[in-house]
């Protein structure tokens, strides 16, 4: 009779198992493997947008004023606005649109805001600062609602790119006339950013 370590019955049991643990073996590396890769691409997806999302121009308004002068014999309104590129890139091909409309709108009127653009392009590099003056005492219509204390909105839309991609920043200003005067101040002035995309 066979001893167990000379029976070759023994050693195709053994085989066996060997070979079922093997197969198990690589059917559960090709497991973590495929797990393995699907995590790095979506990892590797995540960087990616955090990188497109840091590396990129980021312009916003910073800050809002009204110039009224009213010793100035000119009586120039000007709005004064101020936008700034937060980004580590350069925002190329800037523009400014600007709407200003009354903040409510009376039934008896129509919705005509006053609507400027700027003249050309410019590029705001990372950190700058685009000043921009927009002359209001120019358009009968401002006149007419700054006389009657009406609230004004300001909305602009300031579109720029870089290589391929286009973004935009979309703010309002509100220039609250229908306030009581005080020794120092015409008006109340309010800005936020509303967009940044």
């Amino acid at each position: 009779m066979n001893e167990w370590g000379n029976n070759p019955a023994s050693y195709q049991a053994i085989g066996a198992v060997i070979s079922a643990i093997g197969i198990i073996a690589v059917f559960l590396s090709t497991i973590l493997a495929w797990y393995s890769l699907r995590e790095t691409k979506s990892q590797r997806l995540a960087i990616e947008n955090e990188m497109a999302a840091r590396m990129r121009p980021w312009v916003g308004l910073f800050d809002c004023k009204f110039n009224l002068d009213m010793m100035n014999e000119d009586n120039i309104d000007e709005l004064h606005l101020l936008l700034r590129n937060f980004g580590t890139l350069p925002a190329q091909n800037a523009f400014l649109k600007l709407a200003v409309s009354p903040l409510k709108v009376h039934d008896y009127e129509s919705a005509n805001p006053i609507k400027t653009e700027e003249k050309g392009q410019k590029v705001l590099l990372p950190q700058e600062e685009g000043n921009y003056k927009i002359n209001l005492s120019g358009y009968p219509q401002f006149l007419i609602w700054k006389k009657n204390q009406r609230d004004l909105l300001v909305e602009g839309h300031f579109t720029y790119s870089l290589s391929n991609s286009n973004f935009h920043s979309k703010f309002e200003c509100i220039l609250r006339f229908n306030v009581p005067n005080t020794e120092n101040e015409y008006f109340k002035l309010n800005w936020r950013n509303q967009d940044i995309s």
